[in-house]
């Protein structure tokens, strides 16, 4: 097929998922992102509410590619009145056919954005948000579409929506009942049920302002009395540029071609807008590369063939002109291998086996594999080819003899990673030494990684011999490693000689199986079958075929009535065997499946299939979960009493286990001792959160060595399934992973006293092998989003938190259980200071098909964790727990106790020299200084009792430039007696030695005055605000904890009503005395000048930030002289000085002619403020908008001296 040109007039952006718009990109974001909906991965999901002030900022994601690279930021800003997530379910989704639908689905139907199940409402009088996009392209256009959706009908609630600081854009708003009315720069939206019509808000064609930059704000119309709903999904798209675009150009995609074979027709995609209509491009093809290229008819045509003259990799390009003229360009390589000639039957010799191939096919016409040079068919020409390339590869012929594309257990690499690998045999007579070669999975990159040549030791393989090189990116590791992995969805691998052009060998191969490789039996033939891997040897492990995976006919969940379960395979011939008691089914052990399996209580059922010869499936789980059967768990139907289940153990050493839902808690027949009040809530409770099913052999858990109940066994691991349901049933899986208990002040123990708590810790670790070598048929990773405030989706652990101080399984402390402060003191810190501390939330937790309790599910802030965050490769990172001397992992290269100790001898020679810039700066380059003045802040707020002796985590990039940074760890002693107990206090002494610094001193009063005042952090209303956020995502879930546990350490078991009666409690007597005094602490040690930071007045009001007019004046108040700049620099240099000539001394009112960031701070002899800054956008105001404070903490958004970046 050949398309020379085609010219459209603009860019189409239709009413339409990703998958149909013509755009450079398209972005989507979900405002109210909630764990289980069915939002896709490459949706970011910024936000503001009351609830979320921590992920407000950032950059958009490719929603084809998942890249920020390049990508515009979007920040969120709402007003005084603040933002309301339901909670109830009052979202809703689109239906099909409708805009919303079309733009916020796939093709098939699946939500991009999923705006079930609940929606972001209004607060109270003066709320707004405004969603600012910048750095966009002001020569570009882009399209923005937003909706809201209230699943009820609400009439009255009307939204008005504004477009602002652009420079022009079209009104494309959809036209149904629920876009109520529409001018160029507005649109009113009834969001309530709008399920039916699925309205959109839609701009098209937006010019951006001057400096990249537009804002889109929702608000209440004036009759709606403050009742609406602000825009809670939008997409983003970028379209053409404006006016007059170059051509877009396309030069074509070619299939490399193998010498003799040197001509290709040339096919290239040429899109033009045409503004003209003159229909006028001109073409210029050019080459690069070896020997010359001939374009034929002329290389100033669209079209032409091309000739070239020897192998090699050639460059073309083809710039294309149009009538103005502006110009497009693009490039193609084309591959032109060196094949081995003559080569029939795939031996990777020419010989006579090859001859009586030829010999058949002799003057048969093309395409005849014989007609080598693809030309007139097969005839002399050809057997002159076949003679000039006789005897080839009979020295030493080098083939690619066996592969693992997915490597879950099979083989571990030198450092003990599952990766993925190729095996290259040597089926000659003489030893071959393949440095120089070169490995590649893309011919047109045939020089993709070469093997080195300075290790001929390691790269020569001898006569019949082997050579393995690791697929995995690591090139500086010890082995062979390329650069390149595997996709396990299928591809190619080719192997080329020293030159760079001759293609030794390659190999196209489809889906592979995890542990199962594809290679040639035997070695060096073309027979390519499924092998047990053997990389290294001889391939002789053939399995006759791989048995697909088990189904199931119901999904694991929750069921009120029986069904029958319905388990099958679609291979002929293989046996299905499962189990329903826990226990791993395999050959010799659990029930053949003949018929549907009954289900009719809580069953945690397993199943594989076999058959003789072929590769088995893993071990499929799929927990199903009888609430009904849940809260009579482990209870006497007559006497009320304990009953232990069959299977689990009487006793747990020294101790009766304890397995009963409580009877006074849950009720018989419907009754309890609390009025009935929780006998009738307890079903929505224990689905009220997450829910996770731990299922394994019992007496991997119970039995004479399980891990529960020896403490011996601490550390270890056992095999287990692990599952996750949702809630509301959008998102659940399965995997397997290595179990270990976790806790403890030694080797991984759960307590130096086994029972100090009956809810046990542990912890889930994402690996091929446990580390007694033991598969567990499960990934190396867990790749899924489970906690959605965090920048991870990766994980390799995390953490089933059983709680033990302040929780009502402590003998001494189950009077004062809170369960949540832990996650509290990571909320602030994270709040302070971006992602900083483990996150986490709470959930239900089924072992093996026994309801455990309410655990707290969090991340470990550990070296994987990291390199997550931070960047890079978790082998770069030093790791410590508690203490210096407490290692999790040493950085590649380093010693993480010497590296700590160098960043603490920095700190150590701040102190001794204070005022010495020199050594300030080097502590600053081994020490991330807001990572730790914030993490003090965070732990002093809570007067962290147990720390800073132990309980915390640091890690450290073992790079040139890699700083430690400090994660809050097990803050369980908090919120305890409103004590100032810790203040001054931090790990290691290092804040005491940096406190003498006036360097210290002034960033400490900066983060300081962010974190107390105008909505900080820290702030007693905002520091409220996250307690009660945390208090509800425990609530009511806390119920079937009270069920599980609430009787374990008394009589009268502890209720959901304690719990909150105590929680209320720290709101109202402990959470605001604390800002006054930390900040008194602050500034008796010197940390918090008594000088305050200068306000702004600007529009009527003091303010930190907001749109204002040029004619606007802006004025600074403050006791002493106020230096401010307006280029994003600091008025304050290192040392003390006045920035000269940055900052200004103010004298006047100041008016602004364009978007800019004022910083500022009061000096007072020698005394500098902390430093107060304000963004102010500059353009029109919408009807009702008032200027806002900045946020406390906002993302990076890029340059701070680019007016559009907070």
């Amino acid at each position: 097929m050949k398309l020379v040109g085609r010219w459209v007039v603009g860019v189409c952006l239709a009413l339409t998922g990703a998958s149909s718009l013509n755009a450079a990109w398209v972005a989507y974001n979900d405002c109210l992102k909630e764990v289980g909906d069915g939002t896709q991965a490459n949706v970011t999901a910024y936000t503001i509410h009351n609830s979320s002030q921590s992920n407000t900022s950032g950059p958009l994601k490719d929603y084809a590619t998942g890249s920020t690279v390049a990508m515009p930021t979007v920040t969120f800003t709402m007003g005084a009145g603040g933002l309301r997530p339901s909670t109830g379910g009052s979202g809703g989704r689109p239906n099909s056919g409708t805009p919303a639908f079309e733009v916020f689905h796939e093709a098939g139907g699946a939500p991009i954005v999923d705006l079930a199940p609940n929606v972001i409402g209004y607060g109270s009088a003066g709320w707004w948000q405004e969603i600012a996009f910048s750095g966009l392209d002001p020569g570009k256009t882009y399209t923005f579409v937003g909706t809201a959706i209230r699943s009820s009908s609400y009439p009255t609630r009307k939204t008005l929506v504004t477009i602002l600081g652009h420079t022009s854009a079209t009104n494309n708003s959809s036209s149904g009942p629920n876009i109520l009315s529409v001018s160029a720069t507005t649109t009113v939206l009834a969001a309530g049920d709008n399920r039916a019509a699925g309205d959109v808000v839609r701009w098209d064609d937006i010019v951006p302002g001057p400096g990249g930059s537009f804002t889109i704000r929702s608000e209440a119309t004036v009759d709606s009395v403050n009742e609406a709903y602000p825009i809670n999904a939008f997409m983003l798209a970028e379209g053409g540029v404006t006016g007059n675009r170059p051509p877009i150009v396309d030069a074509g995609d070619y299939d490399a071609l193998t010498w003799p074979i040197n001509v290709l027709q040339l096919s290239p995609v040429v899109d033009d807008d045409d503004p003209c209509g003159l229909g006028i491009l001109t073409y210029e093809w050019s080459h690069s590369g070896p020997g010359a290229a001939t374009f034929v008819p002329s290389h100033t045509i669209a079209d032409p063939c091309v000739i070239f003259s020897e192998p090699g990799l050639h460059k073309l390009q083809l710039r294309v002109w149009d009538e103005v003229p502006l110009e497009g360009v693009a490039t193609v390589d084309i591959p032109l291998i060196m094949g081995l000639l003559g080569d029939f039957n795939g031996d990777r010799r020419v010989n006579h086996r090859d001859l009586e191939i030829f010999a058949a096919q002799w003057m048969d016409p093309w395409p005849s594999p014989a007609d080598l040079n693809a030309r007139d068919g097969v005839n002399v020409v050809d057997l002159s080819i076949l003679a000039a390339n006789w005897g080839v590869g009979e020295e030493a012929t080098l083939v690619i003899n066996e592969l693992l594309a997915r490597n879950d257990l099979s083989n571990p690499d030198p450092q003990g990673q599952y990766e993925d690998w190729v095996e290259i045999y040597n089926g000659g007579q003489e030893s071959f030494d393949l440095g120089g070669c070169y490995l590649t999975d893309r011919l047109d990159e045939p020089m993709m990684w070469r093997v080195p040549t300075d290790r001929p030791q390691a790269t020569t393989i001898p006569p019949g011999g082997y050579l393995v090189i690791w697929l995995d990116g690591d090139v500086n590791d010890a082995g062979l490693h390329a650069s390149f992995e595997l996709a396990e969805g299928g591809e190619q691998i080719a192997l080329f000689d020293a030159d760079g052009r001759t293609l030794l060998d390659k190999i196209e191969f489809g889906p592979q199986t995890a542990d199962v490789s594809f290679g040639r039996e035997p070695d060096g033939t073309n027979n390519w079958v499924t092998l047990t891997p053997s990389p290294g040897a001889s391939n002789n492990g053939r399995f006759l075929g791989v048995v697909a995976d088990t189904k199931f006919s119901h999904k694991r969940g929750f069921y009120s009535t029986p069904f029958e379960v319905i388990i099958t395979t679609s291979t002929p011939g293989a046996t299905i065997v499962y189990t329903t008691d826990g226990s791993t089914p395999t050959e010799n052990h659990g029930t053949v499946y003949t018929a549907p399996v009954p289900i009719f209580a809580t069953t945690p059922l397993r199943a594989f299939a076999y058959r003789t010869g072929w590769k088995s499936t893993n071990v499929d789980t799929q927990t199903y979960i009888f609430l009904d059967h849940v809260i009579v768990q482990a209870t006497h139907p007559t006497t009320g009493a304990q009953v232990t289940p069959a299977g689990f153990p009487v006793s747990w050493g020294s101790v009766t286990g304890d397995y009963q839902m409580d009877p006074d808690v849950v009720g018989q027949d419907g009754q309890d001792k609390f009025g009935g009040i929780y006998a009738a809530s307890i079903r929505s409770d224990l689905r009220a959160v997450p829910t996770f099913s731990l299922v394994m052999n019992k007496d991997d858990f119970f039995g004479p060595t399980g891990i529960y109940i020896n403490q011996s066994q601490d550390g270890t691991e056992r095999v287990c399934s692990l599952e996750y349901i949702d809630p509301n049933e959008n998102d659940s899986f399965q995997m397997n992973c290595a179990l270990a208990m976790q806790g403890g002040v030694s080797g991984g123990g759960t307590s130096l006293q086994r029972w100090k708590t009956y809810k046990l810790s542990m912890r889930p670790r994402f690996k091929a092998l446990t580390d007694d070598l033991k598969p567990t048929q499960g990934p190396p990773r867990m790749n899924f989003k489970l906690f959605q405030d965090s920048p991870v989706d990766s994980h390799n652990t995390f953490v089933f938190d059983g709680v033990l101080n302040h929780s009502w399984l402590h003998s001494g402390q189950h009077g004062e259980a809170m369960y949540i402060q832990d996650q509290f003191t990571a909320d602030l810190h994270n709040a302070m200071n971006g992602p900083s501390s483990p996150h986490g939330f709470y959930g239900h937790v089924y072992i093996c098909g026994l309801y455990w309790g309410v655990y707290y599910i969090h991340e470990r802030p550990d070296h994987a964790w990291a390199a997550e965050v931070y960047g890079g490769r978790d082998l770069e990172y030093d790791c410590l727990k508690h203490n210096s001397n407490n290692v999790v992992q040493n950085g590649v290269g380093g010693s993480a106790t010497a590296n700590y100790n160098a960043m603490v001898s920095a700190s150590s020679a701040v102190r001794g020299d204070p005022t010495n810039l020199t050594k300030w700066q080097a502590l600053t380059e081994k020490l991330d200084v807001d990572n730790f003045i914030t993490y003090l802040m965070a732990n002093w707020f809570v007067d962290n009792g147990d720390w800073p002796g132990k309980n915390w985590y640091a890690t450290h990039r073992n790079v040139p430039g890699g700083q430690w940074r400090f994660h809050s760890w097990d803050a369980e002693h908090t919120l305890e007696n409103n004590g100032n107990g810790t203040f001054g206090a931090s790990p290691s002494g290092i804040h005491a030695n940096l406190a003498p610094s006036p360097e210290y001193k002034v960033r400490f009063a900066d983060l300081a005055y962010r974190a107390f005042f105008n909505g900080g952090p820290l702030s007693e209303t905002v520091a409220a605000d996250l307690l009660r956020h945390r208090m509800a995502t425990m609530d009511p879930a806390i119920v079937g904890e009270s069920a599980r546990w609430g009787d374990n350490r008394s009589t009268t078991p502890h209720t959901r009503q304690e719990w909150l009666n105590l929680l209320n409690s720290r709101l109202t007597s402990y959470i605001p005395s604390r800002p006054g005094a930390v900040l008194g602490y602050l500034k008796t040690a010197g940390l918090y000048p008594d000088i305050d930071p200068p306000m702004f007045f600007a529009g009527g009001g003091f303010t930190y930030g907001g749109q204002i007019q040029p004619t606007d004046f802006i004025v600074l108040i403050g006791s002493g002289t106020i230096y401010y700049t307006t280029n994003g620099t600091d008025p304050r240099l290192p040392g003390g000085a006045v920035n000269s000539p940055h900052a200004t001394a103010y004298s006047s009112p100041l008016t602004l002619a364009k978007s800019s960031v004022i910083k500022a701070r009061v000096l007072s002899g020698l005394t500098w403020s902390a430093l107060a800054q304000a963004q102010f956008s500059v353009g029109p105001v919408a009807q009702n908008l008032k200027i806002s404070e900045v946020m406390y903490n906002p993302g990076d958004t890029g340059d701070p001296e680019d007016p559009n970046c907070e």
